[in-house]
């Protein structure tokens, strides 16, 4: 089944130990469907200084090119953004590389509270040694793709 990567501030793919278990997850579960999800805050957005938003787009476009186009940016508060996302996916899990800010934490919550599968939040801890072997080994095997209920692109095969 497709698992679901929220990205925040970490935009990479490796290394990033959300992405590396929801990627691992997704090919255990035969599937190997990813769905990578960008939810941004238009308040936040808008108080960044011209040149930072400039380089998050530039971050994100690669990005972007990294996941063959499927990149899912959409405007928004997770608690609204990332649930539907889910169900048009039918994904089994959301995945997410927690910081410990309290108001990240806090949004954990809300998105925990408004979705019907499991949030697993990750740290920086998650990806050592063999685990981050293994991770960047099968996401090679992943399929990145983007749900048409989300954003009119065409499913995965």
């Amino acid at each position: 089944m497709p698992r679901v990567v929220w990205l925040r501030e970490d935009l990479h793919l490796s290394g990033n130990a959300a992405v590396g278990a929801a990627v691992a997850g997704a090919v255990a579960d035969g599937d190997g469907r990813v769905v990578v999800l960008v939810p941004v805050e238009d308040e936040r957005w808008a108080s960044l200084p011209p040149q930072e938003r400039a380089r998050r787009l530039a971050v994100l476009r690669d990005l972007d090119d990294k996941v063959d186009g499927q990149l899912l940016f959409q405007h928004g508060d997770p608690a609204v953004v990332v649930p539907p996302v889910v169900r048009a996916a039918g994904a089994t899990h959301v995945h997410v590389l927690g910081t410990g800010r309290p108001d990240d934490v806090a949004t954990e919550e809300a998105v925990r509270s408004a979705l019907d599968v499991p949030l697993v939040v990750h740290s920086d801890d998650d990806e050592r040694g063999d685990r981050r072997d293994d991770a960047l080994a099968a996401l090679g095997r992943a399929t990145f793709w983007m749900p048409v209920a989300c954003h009119g692109y065409p499913a995965a095969p």
